[in-house]
């Protein structure tokens, strides 16, 4: 019985299920996407930030892992 192994770049999408759709596959056109949204992709925001460019995170830090988390947020008064 033979065996068809198909191997894909790291960067492509593979669904979870393993088989690969096509519209789902990321292509030149999705990377410059993530290229144009890569601040909003990168950067994480508190979740009570609405007007911020971001992502929520309410994952938990790693338990081996310290983290320290600096939070800035100002507010001008309005004239």
């Amino acid at each position: 019985m033979n065996t068809i192994v198909t191997v894909s770049p790291h960067y492509q999408f593979r669904p979870a299920d393993g088989f690969s759709d096509a519209s789902k596959t990321c292509n030149i056109t999705g990377l410059w996407c993530l290229h144009l949204h890569a601040s909003q992709l990168t950067t994480l925001k508190p979740h009570w930030e609405e007007n911020r460019a971001g992502l929520v995170c309410e994952c938990l830090p790693s338990c081996d892992e310290t983290e320290i988390t600096v939070i800035k947020d100002v507010v001008t008064p309005a004239s």
